[in-house]
């Protein structure tokens, strides 16, 4: 949970219902972007990560045999 997400939901304790209602909802809200946004950070590197592998020299190549 965020800092964010904890304020608001602290915040939502003094509220009347209604709008305690609306500002938990945001809370949640917001906890579902940051989990979105972590996804595709993640998603990010682990593309990054394979397309740095693509480059890496083989064993042959680093050897200097150009015969493969």
């Amino acid at each position: 949970m965020t800092r964010k997400q904890m304020r608001l939901t602290a915040a939502a304790a003094e509220l009347p219902a209604g709008r305690a209602a609306r500002v938990n909802h945001r809370a949640a809200q917001l906890g579902e972007l940051v989990g979105t946004v972590t996804t595709i950070i993640m998603a990010a590197v682990t593309i990054k990560e394979a397309l740095g592998s693509l480059r890496q020299p083989t064993i042959n190549q680093e050897a200097g045999d150009t015969a493969s």
